[in-house]
């Protein structure tokens, strides 16, 4: 029932997007019309001025609000660490929950035998993210650190 209603949540998104997509080209055919009727001496310029130029319109829902957001020199870096961090302490996580079903049901259990493959898996997602974020741009240095290194 869950997968089911997974599916029916994507292809709700796809279906939204693609609607969306078309109702902002409709409304601005609309608005091109409407200029149009009731400013006959309208040129070309002015259309594309008042139309947002030749500017594509966006694939999808993801892309238009990837668009919207300003990125700032060293975000990248800070996401990556934060991200790496974050998985290799799930990994932990689960290490600790494999001991303590170990010590419940045994260490043979295939609860535990599972946990046990997931954990290093888990945890080198989470180093390679954190390393990975070496090759990216790092954020600029504070001023004042200097200063406050005194």
């Amino acid at each position: 029932m869950a997968a089911a209603a997974f599916w029916i949540f994507l292809a709700a998104v796809i279906v939204a997007a693609e609607w969306r997509k078309k109702h902002v080209e409709a409304m601005r055919h609309e608005t091109m019309r409407l200029l149009i009727e009731k400013n006959k001496d309208l040129d070309e310029e002015q259309l594309k001025a008042l139309l947002g130029g030749s500017q594509p319109i966006p694939s999808s829902f993801w892309v238009m609000q990837a668009q919207h957001i300003k990125s700032k020199r060293g975000d990248a870096y800070k996401g990556l660490r934060a991200s790496g961090s974050i998985i290799m302490l799930i990994a932990l996580g689960l290490f600790i929950a494999a001991v303590w079903v170990g010590s419940i049901r045994g260490i043979n259990d295939e609860a535990v035998v599972g946990i046990g493959i997931a954990v290093p898996i888990v945890a080198l997602v989470g180093a390679g993210l954190f390393f990975a974020s070496r090759y990216a741009a790092k954020p600029p240095s504070d001023e004042n650190r200097d200063l406050q290194d005194l």
